[in-house]
C-alpha cells in the first residue's frame, strides 16, 4: 500500500497517470484530505 500527500488547489488538475496503485490522500486547501484508491 502506498501512502502520498499532495497540496492542492481546488482548481488543479491532478495527473495521476505517473502514480502506482495504491492508497493517496489527497489534501485540498481549505479543506480536508480526500482519500482516493488507485487500482490497476
Amino acid at each position: 500500500m502506498i501512502r502520498s500527500t499532495k497540496l492542492v488547489s481546488k482548481n488543479d488538475i491532478i495527473d495521476v497517470s505517473g502514480l502506482k496503485p495504491g492508497m493517496y490522500f489527497l489534501r485540498v486547501e481549505d479543506s480536508t484530505p480526500i482519500r482516493f484508491v488507485i487500482a490497476r
